[in-house]
């Protein structure tokens, strides 16, 4: 099962909802009114269970669907939502922090466009965002997550390794890849009010990368030449 099956199950419940609705058999409406929010938990738990690497932007999906349905069914008192969102901000400034800390103290948003030679990433950026060239001899791949920010990714100075893989996730914000030319690039996820786009034209000899995306109110962008 992964999100691409999940979001056309909606559809289907949608379809089927509406239909009833239209009929006088069921409140569909009001229904999904109240139980949206589980599309969120699903889609989220669905990334957790299939990329098993990367957990941080998909637990807070989760999260948020939590508290809108518990909402939503009058199972948590409106004045909760002051205190859900000082436990938001603490948890992402921990993050942040350690981080920081994991790697040496260093700003990541000190200089645009900086170099870095990791072979496996790791990065969130939330309500800002960061531009790296990277230059690994052998980069595999790792997770990049932004949250309200952005994120762009310049890997044409890179070696890819042998099944290079990287995990993208969008939440209100967008991640572009910029890949070397002739790179074959297999782009899989679903755009939850968002969008994924593949614009490299691979070539039969050229390296490989895959890349994993949740892009929720946002996107995830696979290039192989800069923006005009």
């Amino acid at each position: 099962m992964n999100a691409r099956f999940i979001l056309g199950l909606l559809l289907l419940v949608v379809g089927a909802g509406g239909a009833l609705d239209l009929a006088g058999v069921w409140d569909f409406s009001s229904f999904a009114g109240t139980w949206w929010p589980a599309v969120l938990i699903a889609l989220g738990l669905v990334q957790l269970v299939t990329h098993s690497g990367r957990w941080f932007g998909p637990t807070v999906v989760v999260a948020i669907g939590v508290y809108l349905l518990l909402r939503n069914l009058d199972l948590v008192g409106p004045g909760l939502g002051r205190y859900a969102w000082a436990v938001a901000a603490i948890a992402l400034g921990l993050v942040l922090v350690l981080g920081s800390l994991r790697r040496g103290g260093r700003s990541r948003r000190a200089e645009p466009a900086q170099r870095v030679e990791e072979n496996r990433l790791h990065r969130f950026a939330a309500f800002g965002g960061f531009e790296e060239r990277v230059g690994s001899r052998s980069f595999e791949g790792g997770d990049v997550t932004v949250l309200f920010g952005g994120a762009d990714l310049d890997l044409r100075e890179a070696v890819l390794a042998r099944d290079a893989r990287l995990n993208a996730t969008a939440i209100f914000g967008g991640v572009t890849v910029l890949v070397p030319e002739g790179t074959n690039v297999a782009l899989h996820g679903t755009p939850v009010f968002g969008g994924f786009e593949n614009k490299t034209r691979g070539s039969p000899d050229g390296p490989a990368l895959r890349v994993d995306g949740l892009a929720l109110f946002g996107s995830v962008e696979v290039r192989d030449r800069p923006k005009d």
